[in-house]
C-alpha cells in the first residue's frame, strides 16, 4: 500500500485519526518495507548495517 492508496481509499474524520494513519505508515515504510534501491532491505536494515559510516564520517567532518 502506498501513500496514495492510503488517501484515496479512507474519508477521515479528525486529524487525530490521519496522524495515527500516517504514523503506521512511516514505520511500515521504515521497519517492513524493502527497497530496491536499498538491496531489498529495509530503511532501518541500511541504517544498522551502515551507521557506524555515517557516525565516523561525521566526527571527522
Amino acid at each position: 500500500m502506498n501513500k496514495k492508496e492510503v488517501f484515496q481509499r479512507f474519508e477521515y474524520r479528525t486529524f487525530g485519526e490521519i496522524q495515527q494513519i500516517l504514523k503506521r505508515y512511516v514505520v511500515f515504510y521504515n521497519n517492513v518495507r524493502h527497497h530496491g534501491l536499498l538491496g531489498r532491505i529495509t530503511p532501518m536494515e541500511k541504517w544498522n548495517k551502515d551507521k557506524h559510516l555515517i557516525l565516523m564520517k561525521n566526527r571527522v567532518a
